[in-house]
């Protein structure tokens, strides 16, 4: 079964994530995030991928305040399908997201990050992006654009969850959302990150990529006042993402969105 829950707080930048069997959107500051109000979903079998055993998603968003300067709506949404209430499936996997609203602050554009961690599914990439897009076309609104800088600050993100920080989108002695995309080289008015993660799953390019297509699908599911994920990735405010796939040794698939104006 799945959950997911979004809050609130102010802070100079915010950021907002979403991944596979638990989710959760963080909106915090550049300094450190802060929670608000929080709800769950659920998503049914079809829209996240299948594994052996039932698994609980959990998914939260946070918002965080807008910087000094520019003000910026922070969303959150849960990469499990179904909104508000959890479901547990026996045949599918578990898959969590979280979602944290965009933050203002500076400018809008990515510069020169430094370099990502590798491992990455491209594949999974590739699918998230498109089914993304496919969703904010249906909603009139530009493409997004894949940027060097938010997936360098997507990808440090992931790997800090799977190795052993858990689904969070501040992990013990790392920075909050707004501080890791400039240290990655991002130069952001607005600013949000939706995380998930779900598994086990097969050691395959295909089922990795399922259970990536799966969380963020279930994001797009949520239902008001339930949906900071699908907030996160139909706003306006952004034209930029940077997005991380990793499955662990274990078959846990990690997701992380980083959004940017």
């Amino acid at each position: 079964m799945m959950t997911l829950r979004a809050t609130t707080g102010p802070s100079t930048q915010g950021t907002s994530a979403a991944g596979p069997a638990r989710t959760a959107a963080d909106t915090s500051g550049a300094g450190s995030p802060s929670a608000g109000g929080s709800a769950s979903a659920s998503r049914t079998p079809s829209s996240t991928p299948g594994r052996t055993h039932s698994a609980p998603a959990r998914t939260h968003a946070a918002k965080a305040p807008a910087a000094p300067t520019p003000t910026r709506p922070h969303r959150t949404a849960s990469s499990t399908p179904s909104s508000t209430p959890s479901k547990s499936t026996s045949a599918s996997p578990s898959h969590s997201a979280s979602a944290s609203p965009s933050q203002s602050a500076g400018g809008g554009s990515s510069s020169t990050p430094t370099a990502a961690p590798t491992p990455v599914s491209s594949a999974a990439v590739a699918q998230v992006l498109e089914l993304i897009n496919k969703a904010r076309a249906q909603q009139g609104l530009s493409p997004l654009t894949i940027s060097t800088g938010l997936t360098t600050s997507a990808t440090r993100h992931t790997m800090t969850m799977a190795g052993g920080c858990g689904l969070s989108h501040q992990c013990p002695g790392e920075a909050g959302l707004g501080d890791r995309e400039t240290a990655a080289g991002v130069k952001w008015g607005a600013a949000g990150e939706n995380i998930g993660e779900g598994g086990p799953v097969d050691n395959t390019s295909a089922a990795i990529a399922r259970m990536a297509v799966g969380l963020t699908q279930g994001m797009l599911d949520e239902k008001p006042p339930n949906d900071g994920h699908r907030k996160n990735i139909l706003s306006s405010s952004y034209s930029h993402i940077g997005i991380s796939v990793y499955r662990d040794a274990k078959g846990t698939v990690w997701l992380t969105q980083d959004f940017s104006d």
